[in-house]
């Protein structure tokens, strides 16, 4: 910074702010606006004449407020001149502080060295905010961002840095570019492509957007992280025009959106929409074709008389929108992570703030500091209670998601249910419990345990019959005869064990765990095959190339969509028809062949251990590798198998005590009467009385396959994705359930069902046959229980498709709450009704 200058020399040339506030941003391009007006101040104070302290808070409000009134938007550099303003004021209001008695020099050499150390340390809490940010960059995860905010690319930059360190991430950025022009080495490109590059060069893959693709692009996105030019007193944002619809598509969506901004950054202002920002915008300008010729005429002789340059600087101002707080998830800041909700609170913290002590400064001088702070805190005698703006809890506005406090009450319920039945018991027969559902839990327990190994073992057959499909010169190989015999081997099997548990005359407990585990196996098989198959095919393909004569462009298999996250060769044959070059054919074929960590290349995973481990693994889709974490955690998979068998407790004791005296009571009572409405209305009773019994034993049923039995094995063979259920119970129709509810089946239907059904079929016909599939499936298990082949539930669940067409249509689209409440009531419903109808009728 410039040293003072002679009081005649400031006289010759007055400081003019404005020109010194443009010229630091043309200078620095990563400076930002609240920094550049401190700094600005700080020079002013350099270059004052003033030698009272009255000149001194005279010469800042004029300056502030003069700069303030020649920005088209001062709102970013407001809060930060705002705060300066506060701090040296402060000091200027304690000059006995700051040395001898009328030593102005003094005052002045003091107040200089607290603003440089106020920019310097307002500079590095870009560097704080990246440390805090970093862990919102989830590895895997594709983030959004809009360009140009300088604190967001730190941010990314600083997860990029870290990829090969121990909290390494792999993540992809949409950029959305804007119609701004940059500043720096390329005036003449759209702001943030230095921020690309810069991603880019680490390795970071960086698709670019224009804004008008932002709603097309948000559906690949998880995550959304941009800047903001000021932090409102309600917890929203002022930030570059397009940042509110990006904020309100990520909430439609899902997405969690985060904003990163300085403290400094922090204004004390409280818009209420998007037109009460205390700044002019001629965003939406009426306009005649009269209002157009004289606006040209006043522009012209304004141009004639003022610096063209100047006009055209004021004229580029970007023009800024307000996001609301209930569209943001979180404020990521140099203080830490806050809510929308907390940015009051902060508010009057950063207000309070003293003067910034230097760091080397004497002992004597910090504790004079904190107690200043101290006193401050103690300035009201009465308690006092901080009221700001904020909503419940269970507002539909609320960003609060932590209820797992209702989980704990739920096993509280349990609880209870559990002593109350055994109280009942003992009073009624002498016992805690009874045997009915006990005996035919352990019935067939040793037939069954050695049948399910033998089924196991047989499905390792797959693994010899690919090593002769891979083999095979001609006839055999996987894209001819080999997906034909493979089928016909699948079918065979999947008919000899679903036959087997009616042959041996099992009870249904046995015979329904025999059937869920054998359908299990075969999907595994089936994955196994079809994928090594695919990759078999990959194989002879890129072998081909290295042999001379005429190479084919065509695509290598005839199964290229099972996968839809692989950038296979087969994805890029079917939309663009034709690789550009051999290299690039053979580096897609290669890259096929690798899995996608890197470690594992076909055909090394064709052995036994590797599909003993896939065996294990609670996943259905077949890879070459999966992600692992680090340990075997011992304890948890004690703690999950104990889970299990409190879960199987609970099953037995709610279908013993609440399910089975219910059924057979009804049949009693239906085989009594003849006339159809009393049997009807027995029968309705009977389904009211199952209504809560089965919504217990459904969500018990989800806990221990999905979080127990699943997470028990993830940890045995630690298998690290653990996604295996999402927030199905806000799911607002049949089809969200179907996705969320089971994830490893799911995404089994899609590779293996859905995907391959497009190459022959549209969407819709797609979609049904994969149900039609998934009935098949759920109708076997309810012949299964009930030894009755009836149809309720394949009908039932054919049935969901038109439900959901009507749920999709604009009558009841878009409400949640009451499509939530139709899932719900149809589920509980639904399931007493199939109940009924299965063992009754």
């Amino acid at each position: 910074m410039a040293a003072p200058t002679s009081g005649s020399s400031a006289a010759a040339k007055p400081f003019d702010i404005v020109a010194t506030y443009n010229d630091l941003l043309r200078s620095d391009p990563d400076l930002t606006m609240p920094i550049a007006a401190i700094e600005a101040l700080v020079l002013l104070l350099t270059n004052s004449p003033s030698s009272t302290i009255s000149e001194t808070l005279d010469l800042l409000e004029k300056s502030t407020a003069h700069l303030k009134q020649s920005i088209p938007n001062p709102i970013g550099l407001s809060a930060g001149t705002d705060l300066f303003q506060r701090y040296l004021i402060t000091t200027l209001q304690r000059p006995g502080q700051l040395g001898p008695a009328g030593d102005f020099n003094a005052i002045r050499a003091h107040l200089l060295s607290n603003g440089r150390l106020f920019i310097r340390r307002a500079k590095e809490s870009r560097d704080k905010i990246a440390a805090f940010g970093r862990g919102f960059v989830r590895d895997g995860s594709t983030v959004l961002t809009n360009g140009g905010s300088r604190v967001v690319a730190s941010l990314l930059q600083k997860a990029a840095d870290e990829k090969g360190g121990p909290s390494a991430v792999r993540f992809k950025v949409i950029y959305v570019l804007s119609s701004a022009k940059g500043t720096g080495a390329h005036p003449d490109e759209p702001e943030g492509m230095e921020t690309v590059r810069a991603l880019r060069a680490k390795g970071v893959p960086v698709a670019t957007i224009p804004e008008s693709a932002v709603a097309y692009s948000m559906g690949k996105a998880d995550t959304v992280i941009v800047g903001a030019e000021g932090v409102v007193e309600n917890g929203g944002i002022v930030s570059r025009m397009g940042t509110y619809q990006i904020g309100l598509l990520a909430k439609a969506m899902g997405k969690p959106f985060y904003v990163v901004a300085e403290s400094h950054k922090f204004v004390r202002i409280y818009p209420l929409s998007q037109y009460d920002l205390p700044i002019e915008q001629r965003v939406i300008d009426f306009k005649t074709e009269e209002d157009v010729a004289d606006e040209a005429k006043q522009q012209q002789a304004f141009t004639d008389t003022v610096d063209a340059k100047a006009v055209n600087t004021a004229d580029s101002a970007d023009v800024v929108d307000f996001t609301p707080p209930h569209l943001i998830s979180a404020l990521i800041t140099d203080s830490g992570v806050l809510t929308p909700s907390a940015v009051s609170e902060e508010l009057i913290k950063i207000c309070g703030r003293s003067t910034p002590v230097p760091d080397d400064a004497p002992p004597s001088v910090h504790s004079i500091s904190t107690a200043r702070k101290q006193a401050r805190a103690r300035t009201r005698i009465f308690y006092t209670i901080d009221y700001v703006p904020r909503v419940s809890h269970f507002d539909p506005r609320s960003e609060y998601r932590d209820f797992r406090g209702f989980y704990t009450l739920f096993w509280i319920a349990l609880f209870i249910m559990v002593v109350t039945t055994m109280l009942r018991n003992i009073k009624d027969t002498g016992y805690p419990l009874r045997i009915r559902v006990w005996s035919l839990l352990s019935e067939n327990v040793w037939s069954m345990g050695f049948s399910d190994v033998a089924m196991v073992v047989s499905s390792a057959v797959v693994l010899p019959l690919h090593h002769l499909i891979r083999k095979s010169g001609s006839l055999l190989r996987w894209g001819r005869g080999g997906m034909v015999v493979q089928s016909i081997f699948e079918a065979g099997w999947a008919i000899l064990w679903i036959n087997w548990p009616f042959m041996m005359r099992w009870t249904w407990t046995a015979q329904v765990f025999f059937t869920l585990h054998t359908l299990t196996i075969l999907m595994k098989v089936h994955s196994y095959a079809f994928y090594n198959g695919h990759l078999s095919e990959t194989q002879r393909r890129l072998a081909s190339l290295d042999k001379p004569g005429k190479v084919s462009m065509e695509a290598p298999i005839p199964y290229p969509d099972a996968s839809p996250r692989r950038r296979s060769v087969v994805r890029r044959a079917s939309h663009h028809a034709r690789s550009e070059s051999i290299a690039e054919l053979r580096e897609d074929l290669a890259t096929e062949l690798t899995s996608p960590l890197g470690n594992v290349t076909y055909p090394q995973n064709l052995t036994v251990v590797n599909y003993v481990d896939f065996i294990f693994c609670p996943t259905l889709c077949y890879e070459l590798e999966y992600p692992r974490s680090k340990e075997r955690r011992w304890i948890e998979i004690g703690l999950k198998t104990l889970a299990i068998f409190g879960c199987i407790f609970l099953l037995t004791l709610t279908s013993e005590e609440f399910i089975l005296p219910v059924l057979t009571e009804a049949n009693i009572q239906l085989h009594r009467v003849s006339s159809a409405a009393d049997k009807a209305l027995i029968l309705a009773e009977t389904i009211s009385m199952l209504l809560f019994p089965f919504m217990v034993t459904f969500l018990l049923v989800f806990l221990v396959i999905f979080e127990y039995v699943l997470g028990a094995f993830a940890e045995l063979t630690c298998f690290a994705d653990r996604h295996f259920y999402s927030d199905w119970w806000n799911s607002c129709d049949w089809l969200e359930f179907s996705r969320e509810w089971n994830i490893p089946v799911h995404h089994f239907l899609r590779r293996h069902v859905y995907f391959p059904s497009l190459s022959n079929f549209s969407k819709p016909v797609a979609m049904f046959i994969t149900f039609l599939v998934s009935a098949i499936a759920h109708e076997l298990v309810m012949s299964c229980i009930t030894k009755k082949l009836r149809g309720y539930g394949f009908l039932a669940m054919m049935l969901q498709l038109p439900i959901v067409a009507v749920q999709k249509s604009k009558y009841v689209r878009g409400k949640t709450t009451l499509n939530n409440l139709f899932f719900w009531l149809s589920m509980i419903f639904g399931l007493s009704l199939m109940c009924a109808l299965y063992v009754l009728v």
